[in-house]
């Protein structure tokens, strides 16, 4: 008895992660991880992350520079991440626009960034936005480069070039933060 449980459990398992492409509509079902699936929930796990740091920069932030490119940047994050439900939902064609734990990006680790901008320090935030950006740049950069979908290729194009506009903001925007120049 003990063997047809496990027999089963590991065909359940294996259904589970098989790949099911329906040629009509080429969407792919839940369980199956493409790569531009797995871009999407990595990306909107990485974009719901700035978007809480952008909340919290929004309410604590001292610079009244820091406090409006925070709340700008709320407004494009949502409007990105129902972007890339709406692609996620067309992908798996099941209407799913939840990221599935197996494909989403892990939690970040704690960095002394993090840290610093979980405590709400101006210079940790703006540090953190620019590590964010950039990895989240990095992802889209490979997507443009490499994805089947040629709606989800477009969005991660937009965010690249709207995350390369963003950098040197940030950038300029730590430069005014006394005992900062220079640092990155």
């Amino acid at each position: 008895m003990h063997c047809s449980i496990v027999k089963s459990a590991v065909l359940m398992t294996f259904a589970a992660l098989t790949v099911a492409v329906s040629p009509a509509s080429g969407t792919v079902a839940r369980s199956a991880a493409s790569p531009d699936l797995q871009f999407v929930d990595r990306m909107i796990a990485r974009l719901t992350r700035e978007l809480e740091l952008a909340r919290t920069a929004d309410s604590t932030a001292q610079l009244p520079a820091l406090k409006s490119f925070a709340h700008a940047l709320i407004a494009v994050r949502e409007d990105q991440l129902n972007d890339l439900a709406e692609i996620r939902s067309r992908l798996t064609g099941s209407g799913d626009s939840v990221p599935d734990a197996r494909t989403a990006e892990p939690p970040a680790g704690p960095t002394a960034t993090a840290a610093q901008a979980a405590s709400g320090s101006d210079r940790g935030m703006i540090d953190e936005f620019i590590r964010q950006h950039r990895e989240a740049i990095q992802l889209a950069r490979a997507q443009a480069a490499s994805g089947k979908d040629a709606g989800l290729n477009a969005f991660a194009r937009r965010l690249t070039y709207s995350g390369s506009l963003d950098i040197p903001e940030l950038q300029q925007m730590r430069e005014t933060i006394p005992g900062t120049s220079g640092q990155e």
